[in-house]
């Protein structure tokens, strides 16, 4: 590790770190002043201020991703009622939610009556009102809302380049702090106001702060974990698996035969590993009990998630066959040891977790794939990031093999990183081995470990030779190449896929949902139909299908839409423009689900024999078939038919490419007369034989908790 200098020293002395390569004067790749200028802090503060610019310009013309609605309803909501009578099945922390509605406190927002009843009151339906309804300032709040995650995203990111510079230089941590910053990954969930890059955050302090009190247990570092903690679980259901991470990071610890030193610059030192152990499960327990005396506090140390004495939440079926988890939750619930809403968050999201419906290369399950997260890794992290990491793990085998000791040199790195590879080693295996393969976005928390650990990659500027000479010029190149990339990328971040599956333009085959389309593109696509003089009355019809929660009518976009969960009169297709959602496309989570099947064929014609006597021409002779049926039933008739006329029609355009692409989340095709009668009326082009039991009875416009 290279020093940088007595300040770096000391630190690594406290961590403790070994220093894993020489000081200032093995450095001969540059002169010594240039280095410092390039990767010291007043560096890195132009860097992160870079990022925070770049962050929140991409998400400026933006429409709301799915969650974003939630997280900002339910933030405010805390604020403002001083209730948590939500039905939040999205989100059991607070921490996130509240930060993000700081900014919109001064605006004096209009929120919905009586919106803290349980009974009705859905964050989806309360936040759509919110949003649409009552005449706020949309676009206002949203990038308020949204600036403040980037403010976390720089905080993040300047956690990567202090851990980096401790283990592996100055070089190490502008290298781990670069690729942080460019990383669509982190540049897209960062400028979202949801809690995915805060629960990352908080995943990295956890270790690093609990690494840190396991070798000097002082009062600031006492502190820095507890507030770690409760951040973490203030943030994310996810935030159990620390109980695994912490646990081995103290066996660890304990085998490592290091003292524990107790107290500020020097206090008491215990060599004994039994006192060792006795001390430190202490301090854990005396830490967990101020994390829950701290989520008690943003419950406003109240139990009942309703606070209206006519009204209690109601659990229904929200723990059935939960297994020892739900046991847990029942345990917790009768003995209130935490809040109720808490509690009833994460008994939702846990229940939903084990059943949904997912979509990977063209195929459908509610159990997931073992490998959903290792290919959304491959194919959403940038090809020069791999690289670095193939660079950086070269360049650590090489400098463990030039030390005279390889061995005691492999295990002091090892030990210096080992809260990073625990970090690893456990969310991965979480991540492998769950059924929630729903976005990338649900493996970030290994991201800030990854940076740090790419900081190792300094190695080869330490060393000398015509070898070291050409790795050193391969991680350049690729550190440019990542600029370059972070940049042509601009400002469709979320729909970043490398260049092994095509790049973003072949995305939608692959992903969907957060990982590509989380209904973000409304305002590109009013530009994208203005620019085409597509979007005045009398010109070309427009029909969308639209995946997300905010409103199409709100961005004045003009559209028929395909499908409604709403009763309307049946709606005809015309030749035309046609705007579909990555995830609609893919039939994901509207029925019929996934592919085209025989079963599907055979409701369709059905429905068409059911609607034809809706299609006559004497409105006189319409309006007696209505009246003799009811509105009722026409109203339901009228929605089997546009759902399943929609999956027929997504069956079509899934065999052929678009025409264009907005923010490559909205397909754009132009559709002819000749075009919707093979998609409608002939054989159907796409046929799966298959059944349909591997496929979640979820219903046409709802999205399942996240």
């Amino acid at each position: 590790m290279g020093s940088g200098g007595r300040r770096e020293n000391s630190v690594a002395q406290q961590l403790p770190v070994p220093h894993a390569a020489g000081g200032d004067a093995e450095v001969a790749a540059w002169p010594i002043a240039l280095r410092r200028v390039l990767s010291g802090y007043p560096a890195a503060a132009l860097v992160l201020a870079a990022h925070f610019l770049i962050a929140a310009a991409s998400v400026r013309e933006k429409s709301n991703t799915f969650d974003e609605l939630a997280h900002i309803t339910a933030g405010y909501s805390y604020w403002e009622e001083h209730d948590y009578g939500l039905k939040l099945e999205e989100i059991n922390g607070q921490l996130p939610q509240r930060w993000f509605a700081l900014p919109l406190l001064p605006m004096k927002l209009n929120f919905p009556q009586d919106a803290n009843r349980w009974s009705g009151s859905s964050v989806w339906a309360v936040g759509d009102r919110f949003f649409f309804e009552l005449g706020n300032d949309v676009e206002k709040l949203l990038y308020r809302a949204r600036c403040m995650n980037v403010l976390l995203s720089v905080g993040l990111g300047l956690l990567v380049y202090v851990w980096s510079r401790r283990l592996f230089g100055p070089g190490g941590g502008m290298i781990s702090l670069l690729a942080y910053v460019t990383d669509p990954t982190i540049l897209a969930n960062g400028s979202m106001a949801t809690s995915d890059l805060a629960a990352a955050g908080f995943f990295a302090a956890s270790v690093g702060s609990l690494w840190r009190m396991f070798h000097k247990l002082s009062l600031g570092n006492f502190v820095c974990t507890w507030l770690a903690l409760a951040g973490l679980f203030l943030s994310k259901t996810s935030a159990v698996l620390i109980l695994p991470m912490g646990a081995t990071l103290l066996i660890v610890r304990l085998l490592g035969r290091r003292p524990l030193t107790i107290g500020w610059k020097g206090g008491r030192t215990i060599r004994h590993r039994a006192a060792q152990a006795g001390i430190l499960l202490g301090s854990l327990l005396f830490q967990a009990v101020l994390v829950a005396a701290t989520i008690w506090a943003f419950y406003g140390f109240r139990y009942a998630a309703v606070s209206s004495p006519d009204e209690q939440a109601d659990w229904g079926d929200t723990l059935t066959d939960a297994g020892t988890f739900g046991e847990a939750i029942k345990f917790a619930r009768e003995h209130r040891l935490l809040p109720e809403a808490y509690l009833y968050g994460t008994a939702f999201i846990y229940q939903n977790a084990q059943i949904r419906s997912a979509f990977l290369n063209g195929d459908y399950s509610v159990k997931g794939w073992w490998y959903f997260f290792p290919y959304t890794f491959l194919v959403k992290t940038p090809l020069p990031t791999l690289a670095i990491l193939v660079l950086a793990v070269a360049g650590a085998v090489w400098s463990w093999r030039q030390s005279r000791q390889v061995l005691w040199g492999a295990w002091q790195a090892f030990y210096a990183t080992v809260p990073l590879w625990i970090l690893l080693a456990v969310y991965w295996t979480s991540a492998i081995n769950g059924r929630l393969n729903i976005g990338h976005r649900h493996i970030l928390p290994t991201y800030p470990a990854m940076f740090i650990l790419v900081g190792a990659v300094a190695h080869w500027f330490h060393q000398r030779g015509r070898l070291q000479r050409m790795m050193s010029a391969a991680v350049l190149v690729c550190m440019l190449a990542l600029v370059g990339e972070c940049f042509a990328t601009y400002p469709d971040y979320l729909a970043y896929f490398n260049q092994t599956v095509g790049g973003a333009g072949q995305g939608y085959r692959h992903l969907v949902d957060s990982s590509l389309d989380w209904g973000q593109d409304l305002p590109g696509l009013k530009r994208w139909l203005r620019e085409h003089d597509l979007d005045s009355p009398g010109k070309t019809s427009v029909f969308l299908a639209y995946f997300g929660t905010a409103s199409p009518a709100y961005f004045q976009i003009r559209a028929n839409e395909l499908s409604s969960s709403k009763p309307r009169p049946l709606v005809p297709l015309d030749e035309g423009v046609y705007c579909i959602s990555a995830t609609a496309l893919q039939q994901l989570y509207q029925k019929p689900a996934g592919r085209w099947r025989t079963q599907y064929e055979e409701r369709y014609q059905e429905a068409r024999k059911a609607i034809r006597p809706l299609q006559t021409a004497d409105p006189v002779a319409r309006w007696q078939l209505i009246e003799s049926k009811g509105s009722t039933y026409w109203y339901q008739v009228i929605g089997q038919f546009e759902a399943l006329r929609l999956g027929r029609l997504n069956a079509f355009l899934r065999q052929r490419e678009p025409d264009a692409n907005v923010g490559h989340s909205i397909l754009i095709y132009r559709l002819t007369a000749n075009d919707l009668r093979e998609a409608l009326l002939e054989g159907p082009v796409e046929l799966d034989e298959a059944s349909n039991s591997s496929l979640a009875p979820v219903g046409t416009g709802s999205a399942p908790s996240r």
